[in-house]
């Protein structure tokens, strides 16, 4: 499902606004200063998970990771607005009042910068999803094979890669019934689905609203033996509620960066957004092709901060070839994310699928994958297909957490450029399916023989250091405790880890500077190393 929207940097005639009718403004803030938080603690802000996450990856943690000032937001409350979502990202506040006095109020406060509209109270309208029921069962993988095998996913799967220990955040319209289907029943049993959130309605049931998450999960974490298999069945899931499938407005992408937001400081390690924005309700408000260069569209331009945070983000590149758009629709725009368009299970391209190239030239989509009859759960409990890039995309999100489980300790960007390398068309892309099909075993197959000759040393650095070490262990090899001896044998610090094979160790408070003894304990061995503290 696709939704299309546009960001108004400058808006005229707020005061025109009529007491009664619901509008939702868009509020940019002009700085974080006097914030309670800082960025020598993160913890305070970010979970360890998200924390470790920059760290495997070489990321500073920044400004951007810094939450909307508190007093900002006390002080547009006092205004009798409700406040919606927040981007620490962006640094803005969306907003929903019925009156424009208030927001004129809220505009001349000194620490906002400008108020857009970004959502005005629709009539209702349902949307509608294509299925088809498949009448037979088939052993195993069922036929979810296809969508599973034009990656050669089964032979990933067959080696153990399944996605376990990748979290994977699903931006998406709502999640029918995904606590009772029973495509869901493994990820509940082994406590895969880690959490809910709902920016459109806080507070909502989730399962109790659109189906289209519920789709779009299926594909990756479903598990019906003989029917469905997910391109990740051992992945970890966050469903985030991000849709209003009731309308099409701006204010969708607030939600979306809301949520890409929520998941990153949750840890996510990937995103499947199965959405994209382009064309709204108020045509005065929609984007042009033009817009399309990976950096005007603010839904773009929140999933560029994402990526910048460590995360791969999957998206949807649009069901517009057969429209009079054609083109791919924000944020598959970005340089950044991974856009996918959706092939025939013969590997030709599907005749939905958006185009390229984007407005500044680049190839787009990415990649592609099974977008048509892609075996999916159904809301009425039977298991069919269903057709659109919104169906290649979780395809591909669920293999790129395999390869990714495969290789752990490289950064999302460098898993994206090996899924692009091993596309079949990665000499010769084009402006239908971009790249072409990964081959996500044969990437892990070649890849695995670059790196049978790493080095068996374990770093620590930087050393001599004032206020933490990085403790990094070669491949195969996990930490497990760490022990801070001072040159007289006295423990001084014991610090059990978290099996990662990359970690920051804080130094105790008030430490004396000197020389000490690091005793490190992984999966494979002991060893002590002499550090020096400043």
């Amino acid at each position: 499902m696709f939704k299309n929207l546009l960001l108004i940097l400058i808006l005229f005639g707020l005061t025109q606004n009529f007491m009664g009718q619901k509008k939702k403004y868009l509020v940019w803030l002009s700085d974080k200063d006097n914030t309670e938080f800082s960025l020598d603690h993160p913890e305070k802000f970010l979970t360890q998970r998200a924390i470790q996450r920059r760290l495997n990856q070489g990321i500073k943690i920044d400004s951007l990771d810094i939450p909307v000032q508190h007093y900002y937001l006390d002080t547009i409350r006092m205004h009798d607005v409700d406040i919606r979502c927040t981007s620490r990202w962006l640094n803005t506040v969306t907003i929903m009042t019925d009156d424009s006095l208030l927001v004129e109020e809220i505009r001349n406060l000194r620490f906002v910068d400008s108020v857009n509209l970004t959502w005005i109270e629709p009539q209702l309208k349902s949307a509608k999803m294509k299925f088809e029921t498949l009448n037979a069962a088939v052993p195993d993988y069922g036929g979810s094979l296809d969508q599973i095998a034009i990656h050669n996913g089964q032979e990933m799967h067959a080696m153990g890669f399944t996605g376990k220990g990748k979290r994977i955040a699903v931006l998406d319209a709502g999640f029918y019934h995904v606590d009772s289907l029973p495509a869901f029943d493994s990820l509940w049993m082994k406590n895969q689905i880690l959490l809910t959130r709902d920016f459109v309605n806080p507070g909502g049931d989730i399962f109790d609203t659109h189906t289209h998450g519920m789709a779009v999960l299926s594909i990756m974490g479903g598990n019906v033996p003989g029917y469905l298999v997910g391109s990740a069945p051992d992945a970890d899931y966050m469903l985030i509620h991000t849709e209003d499938a009731a309308s099409e407005y701006p204010v969708e992408m607030d939600y979306w960066i809301a949520g890409a937001e929520f998941a990153d400081s949750m840890g996510a390690d990937i995103i499947n957004s199965s959405l994209g924005y382009s064309v709204f309700d108020d045509p005065s408000m929609s984007y042009t092709q033009a817009d399309l260069n990976g950096r005007k569209i603010r839904v773009t331009q929140g999933a560029n901060i994402a990526a910048s945070k460590g995360m791969l983000v999957v998206n949807s590149a649009g069901n517009e070839g057969n429209k009079s758009w054609q083109t791919i629709i924000g944020p598959a725009d970005s340089k950044k994310v991974l856009a996918v368009g959706s092939v025939n299970k013969d590997s030709t391209y599907t005749y939905f699928s958006s185009r390229g190239p984007t407005a500044d030239g680049r190839i787009k989509p990415d990649v592609a994958s099974n977008g048509y009859h892609t075996v999916i759960q159904l809301p009425n409990g039977n298991i069919g297909t269903g057709n659109g890039t919104s169906f290649s995309s979780p395809v591909m999100a669920g293999m790129s957490a395999c390869l990714w489980q495969a290789f752990p300790r490289k950064t999302a960007m460098e898993i994206r450029e090996l899924i692009l390398s091993y596309s079949n068309r990665y000499k010769n892309p084009n402006d239908s399916i971009g790249y072409g099909i990964p081959d996500i075993y044969q990437a892990w197959l070649e890849e695995s023989k670059k790196n049978t000759e790493r080095s068996t040393v374990i770093k620590v650095y930087p050393n001599p250091a004032s206020t933490a070490f990085i403790v990094e262990t070669p491949p195969g090899e996990t930490l497990s405790v760490l022990t801070l001896y001072s040159m007289e044998g006295k423990i001084v610090e014991v610090r059990h880890l978290n099996n990662e094979f990359i970690q920051k160790v804080y130094l105790p408070d008030g430490i004396a500077p000197g020389m000490y003894i690091m005793n490190i304990v992984t999966n494979k061995r002991n060893l002590s190393q002499k550090i020096s503290v400043l």
